[in-house]
């Protein structure tokens, strides 16, 4: 496929409120995703408001409505962008990056191989067609846009059928 320099898409993400840090992976991949330590503090404000209880962190990142909402903050901060450069899936995480944990460098550049290998699973999950995944994420978003796709090939499906039966000409 295409290059896609992670740089771009991570810089233009990191303006956003809701987004502390992410990791773009996409190198040797079909798809973009990324890994995102969200700004707990405004997740939780958010959540407020629109009364969304929660019984945790980890609980909050799970909720479909916290999932549309940053999904919603990529497509406005991607705007523009190639369809390949575009995320497509993303794992929310709990704990930032940092330095101690050897995800970032002194200089607070982001470690590529040290996030790819610290969160295999997740990512593996992320192009995996797993159940799993789809089931935890299953943002309306997604769903709309393939049910979108399944109608096409639906009226795609009746055109061809209708061309043939008048190409047999009955």
């Amino acid at each position: 496929g295409k290059y896609i320099a992670p740089q771009e898409i991570e810089t233009r993400l990191g303006t956003d409120k809701y987004i502390e840090q992410v990791a773009v992976i996409a190198d040797e991949k079909n798809y973009v995703t990324a890994i995102i330590a969200p700004v707990v503090s405004e997740l939780e404000n958010y959540a407020k408001s629109i009364s969304l209880p929660y019984d945790s962190i980890g609980d909050l990142l799970e909720k479909p409505e916290i999932y549309q909402l940053i999904e919603k903050q990529i497509a406005e901060k991607q705007a523009g962008m190639a369809n390949y450069e575009l995320i497509k899936k993303f794992t929310l995480i709990k704990i930032p990056f940092s330095i101690e944990t050897g995800e970032l460098t002194n200089t607070l550049k982001i470690r590529r191989a040290v996030i790819m290998q610290k969160y295999k699973s997740e990512i593996e999950a992320m192009y995996s067609s797993s159940k799993k995944w789809n089931q935890v994420h299953n943002s309306s978003f997604f769903e709309a846009k393939n049910l979108q796709f399944e109608n096409h090939l639906q009226a795609g499906k009746k055109i061809l059928i209708l061309q043939r039966i008048k190409s047999l000409d009955l």
